[in-house]
């Protein structure tokens, strides 16, 4: 019985844990620079915006939004991306799962005077997908 408690206290304080790096992680790498878009908004003017996943290419093979293009994330290459811009006043949403490599990705594109660039939140592929 109590080697069940121990377990459940360690559980508790594991996942107490990751939460909390995970809380400081997206503090630290969201900054305000680029804004959110919500997939209801997203939904809205799908036909008239770029999408670029940030993710890596097994994550965009596994899965990812119709008409997305690959631009990772490690081996991200801001030439390779430009020639996918056909105008630089486009409107750009780059997403992945985290917020993370989005906020990183998309200040890039910002910084490369790409000014209509917003972020999306992947949460839960398969919810989304539905809603988009």
């Amino acid at each position: 019985m109590i080697r069940k408690i121990h377990f459940v206290f360690l559980l508790i304080s594991i996942h107490s844990l990751s939460q909390e790096n995970l809380s400081d992680l997206l503090k630290k790498y969201n900054t305000k620079s680029v804004p959110y878009i919500s997939s209801d908004s997203l939904k809205l003017i799908l036909n008239d915006v770029l999408l670029f996943d940030a993710r890596e290419k097994v994550e965009f093979e596994t899965s990812h939004i119709k008409n997305a293009l690959f631009v990772g994330y490690d081996k991200f290459n801001l030439e390779k991306t430009n020639t996918k811009i056909p105008n630089k006043n486009d409107k750009i949403i780059v997403y992945c799962s985290l917020r993370i490599r989005s906020s990183t990705i998309a200040i890039k594109l910002k910084k490369n005077r790409i000014h209509k660039c917003f972020k999306f939140v992947w949460w839960n592929f398969r919810m989304e997908k539905q809603r988009i």
